[in-house]
């Protein structure tokens, strides 16, 4: 199975699944399964796995959760810019500060202030709780602070005061970005293969439900690994696919998906 990848839980674009098999490939994959399939079966099979085909494509398309960390990134590091510019603005830090100010004074009204309010100090008040909130999720500037502060910090040994090794330092890093991380994926989280592991456990349901052969182990030829090993030959005909799995890998991948809550 592909490898498992964080992404966004946004994925926009993608068309609802009209897939249906042909009677013809009904007749294969209960060939391979060794049993028939009633029509409502059939039915919720394919409902699944139109899911499928949709949910895989989302997966496949969503930007990675690490684009998302570096906008945060990005976005707090303008963000702070911008106050520390219309911080000395505001303080007139000198003639052309002030000079820039009183143009800014005469122009800028927010709508959302009373009308004599400071409108430039409530800006940068605002755009103050916006980097703050950025921080809170901005798991690369947790990284960056971390590494700077431990830019010669030392640790005693023995009763000895020694330079905090560069091991030390990229591990108290990475904690802090792990951190930081959790925050973001509270957001929620699409990862590749999560999509196939839904559809395997819609198709054993479907199967258990109807008092249909339905048992799996970890070994290849059993009733789930016979239908789904079916199936997925059936969608993969005449599109490109990745290399096929091994019998024991796939039949591995079916039972790990299935002992999931």
């Amino acid at each position: 199975m592909p490898p498992r990848k964080m992404r966004i839980p946004v994925t926009t674009g993608i068309r609802k699944s009209t897939f249906r098999l042909s009677s013809d490939s009904w007749l294969r994959v209960e060939k391979a399964y060794r049993s028939e399939i009633p029509s409502d079966v059939r039915d919720r099979i394919e409902e699944a796995t139109r899911d499928y085909l949709q949910l895989v494509e989302m997966e496949q398309n969503a930007a990675p959760m690490a684009s998302a960390s570096n906008e945060i990134s990005d976005t707090r590091k303008a963000a702070q810019a911008l106050i520390e510019r219309l911080t000395a603005i505001h303080g007139c830090k000198s003639d052309v500060h002030s000079f820039v100010g009183h143009l800014i004074s005469q122009r800028l009204k927010l709508s959302t202030r009373w009308p004599l309010s400071d409108h430039l100090a409530d800006l940068i008040r605002g755009l103050e709780q916006l980097a703050s909130a950025l921080s809170d999720v901005d798991a690369n500037g947790a990284r960056e602070s971390a590494l700077a502060e431990t830019a010669g910090a030392r640790v005693e040994r023995n009763g000895v005061p020694i330079p905090l090794s560069p091991k030390a330092a990229k591990a108290y890093a990475s904690a802090a970005y792990k951190a930081k991380a959790v925050a973001i994926q509270s957001g929620g989280t699409q990862q590749v293969g999560e999509a196939w592991k839904v559809w395997v456990r819609k198709v054993w349901s479907a199967l258990k439900e109807a008092g249909l052969p339905a048992g799996r182990t970890k070994l290849p030829n059993n009733p789930l690994f016979r239908i789904i090993s079916a199936l997925q030959d059936e969608l993969s005909s005449g599109r490109k696919t990745t290399k096929r799995p091994t019998e024991a890998s796939l039949a591995d991948a079916i039972y790990e998906a299935t002992r999931l809550p």
